[in-house]
């Protein structure tokens, strides 16, 4: 083999060097990116793995403490959307098999689930363990295994990449070498080949056309010095003919160089081109990316949402009901402490997920007309009970050229004005908070009877103030003025960040002018429409409902839940209200209930393990237009929910309910609402 390479041409020798150097890096670079993928998509999948089998935990917990085996089967078949997991088991406390998924695919069968110790990296399946927990309690755990298949395929796409990867490199460096490397071998063999002519003919005009600085440059020049003495009376002329010679090659090569620069110029617009179609691509795909972990996101949020609102239903109802028994004064100030608390979580939750709508942009924005003055004093009574241990005045100062009715999102608007005045109380402890309110026309009819402007607020108090380095980043997310272990003021920092946002949706802005030890004023403005058609107008006046029912009613009242805590907290609130109270934990006790007798009213959940409280809505209208209308009266049909969602309301009323009530329930709101369509009801007949 050294023989045979000895005795190649300089050129084919550069060539199989360069190639074989070539071949070799980009096959250890190949090596080196399979091992890499592999270990990130087997990390990739044991992250997915662990999570998937964390949030199994914690929906099979309520299953395996209730003894639920049908709900537990249910939960683990949602693991059947994810192909590469082949099976998971579900164990007690005492390691006893509670439920069991296996996947439908016979390959993915196994007789007997391994465990996590079992497992080698090699192994052709991954295997996770982990427990289940009830209030801090271990009650089993769940084991799910899954298939190392996503490895093997992209160990498999990797190593096809690699593979094309090294064959187009080889051959661009074979191709590379042969057009580059005669730049070296040509002045060689051009050197050879005239002294095997000039040893032949005697023919000492020929020279050497090659010159450089390296050593190939050198061996011309000696040769053509050679040859210059031995024609040395012909010098002159051979001098005059090299010179025009060199002129001759030095614009051959400027051409060529040309020519090459053009190519490469092409190439490289080439090259551009398709990083711009990359580019394009990965923007693509990373902002589909995006709007999927948002709507993950906002989909998670709205289950906690759901899942907090209802045990803390039955947290701040009990304490509602507790409160109204005899107790010693520590007892009332220990329910009054469940209240607030109960209460400050749901402020929080509610806060949390309008950040996530903002954040998302699916806040929707709902203007309509509405009296400012009463949505201020609405906002004042609602806060009232905050400034009971403070020596705190509130004045109002609403502009009397400022127009009662305008039109907006007043919901919004209370948000608004609840967060400026609410950290107004908080950080003032004596003095005044000033609430001023403006109107700016921009004398444009730009609707009928409406008129566009600009209503200014402001909330001005005489509390901390805050130091010009904090009224910078006063308006981030999670940005409190004291962020410090010890800190004062309670708050998670969403309140004025929200407010920001609220305020630039609804078309205006908010800015702030505070000085510590002075206090703070808060402005913001916001675009409205007036309309003077309802200056002159008196809201006529209503009557005011009653916080409580008659008994005279005799009211016959089922509730339909499956959660027995709320089905209980209902039952107590209607303790005084019904002359028989019933409880359905399922959709079948509520058709059975429904066949023995008339209710009145009928408190619905909406989710139900069986069947959910739309369609069993329905079934029970169906029933109620089957039977003879003329014995048979309809029954007053309540959606009870914590999916405290926009829109669910209007889709009860769509599915045939009559009222609607979120989670919490409020006492004083169930009892409006039952008086408002009993009353409804006699009045229809």
């Amino acid at each position: 083999m050294p023989k045979r390479f000895s005795q190649l041409p300089v050129r084919n020798k550069l060539t199989l060097i360069i190639t074989c150097a070539a071949l070799f890096a980009v096959s250890l670079s190949g090596m080196i990116t399979i091992i890499t993928q592999a270990q990130a998509v087997n990390n990739g999948l044991q992250r997915e793995i662990e999570t998937t089998t964390e949030l199994l935990a914690s929906n099979v917990a309520a299953s395996l403490y209730f003894n639920s085996i049908s709900e537990a089967e249910k939960t683990l078949s949602a693991l059947r959307f994810k192909k590469h997991i082949e099976a998971a088991a579900l164990y007690t406390k005492e390691g006893k098999i509670f439920a069991v998924y296996t996947h439908a695919d016979h390959h993915h069968r196994h007789d007997v689930l391994p465990s996590p110790e079992e497992r080698s990296p090699f192994s052709p399946c991954l295997a996770v363990k982990q427990t289940v927990y009830l209030d801090g309690e271990a009650i089993g755990h769940v084991t799910v295994v899954a298939s190392r298949s996503p490895v093997l395929s992209a160990i498999l796409k990797s190593a096809t990449i690699a593979i094309l990867t090294t064959i187009l490199s080889t051959a661009l460096a074979i191709t590379l070498a042969l057009r580059y490397l005669r730049s070296v071998s040509a002045p060689v063999e051009e050197l050879a080949k005239i002294a095997d002519e000039v040893s032949q003919t005697e023919n000492y005009s020929l020279r050497s056309q090659y010159n450089s600085k390296d050593e190939l440059g050198q061996l011309s020049q000696a040769f053509n010095h050679m040859l210059a003495r031995i024609q040395e009376s012909d010098a002159r002329l051979r001098l005059t003919t090299d010179e025009l010679s060199k002129r001759v090659e030095e614009l051959n090569n400027e051409k060529e160089e040309r020519a090459q620069a053009q190519d490469r110029e092409r190439r490289l617009q080439e090259r551009l081109t398709e990083a711009q179609k990359l580019k394009s691509q990965s923007l693509r795909e990373a902002k589909e990316a995006a709007e999927q972990a948002s709507r993950i996101k906002s989909e998670f949020l709205a289950s906690m949402s759901h899942e907090i609102r209802t045990p803390m239903n039955g947290v701040i109802g009990f304490a509602s009901l507790l409160s109204d028994t005899e107790m010693t004064e520590e007892q009332q100030d220990y329910v009054e402490v469940i209240n607030n608390s109960g209460n400050t979580l749901l402020r929080l939750l509610d806060d949390i997920l309008d950040f996530s709508k903002i954040e998302a942009g699916r806040l929707e924005i709902e203007k309509r007309i509405f009296n400012i003055h009463e949505l201020v004093n609405e906002v004042i009574k609602l806060l009232h009970a905050k400034l009971s241990n403070k020596a705190v005045e509130i004045i109002i100062n609403i502009d009397a050229r400022t127009p009662s009715f305008v039109e907006t999102d007043p919901n919004r608007i209370r948000q608004i004005l609840l967060n400026l005045i609410g950290n107004a109380i908080k950080f003032t402890n004596e003095g005044s908070i000033e609430i001023r309110i403006s109107f700016i026309s921009f004398n444009e009819k730009s609707k009928p009877h409406g008129y566009m402007g600009v209503l200014e607020c402001s909330v001005t108090d005489t509390g901390i103030g805050i130091s010009e380095h904090d009224q910078k980043r006063l308006f981030e997310v999670f940005t409190q003025v004291d962020s410090s272990a010890t800190r004062k003021y309670d708050g998670v920092g969403l309140g004025l960040a929200i407010t920001k946002r609220l305020c630039e949706i609804l078309g205006g802005s908010i800015k702030l002018k505070s000085a510590p030890g002075v206090g703070s004023t808060f402005y913001f403005s916001i675009p409205v429409f007036s309309y003077t058609e309802f200056e002159s107008t008196t809201p006529s006046e209503s009557p005011t409902p009653s916080t409580s029912i008659s008994k005279d009613r005799d009211l016959r009242i089922l509730i339909v839940e499956d959660n027995q805590v709320n089905a209980r907290l209902l039952a107590a609130m209607l303790s005084k209200t019904a002359d028989s109270c019933d409880i359905a934990y399922t959709s079948t006790e509520c058709i059975q209930y429904m066949n023995q007798r008339q209710y009145d009213i009928i408190f619905m959940d909406l989710n139900m393990p069986d069947m959910d409280g739309f369609e069993l809505t329905a079934r029970i209208r169906e029933q109620e237009c089957d039977a003879d209308q003329a014995n048979t009266a309809r029954s007053i049909i309540i959606a009870v929910t914590a999916w405290a969602m926009k829109g669910m309301k209007e889709r009860c009323m769509e599915a045939g309910m009559n009222g609607y009530l979120s989670k919490p329930v409020i006492r004083e709101e169930l009892t409006d609402l039952i008086e408002r369509l009993c009353s409804e009801k006699s009045q229809n007949g």
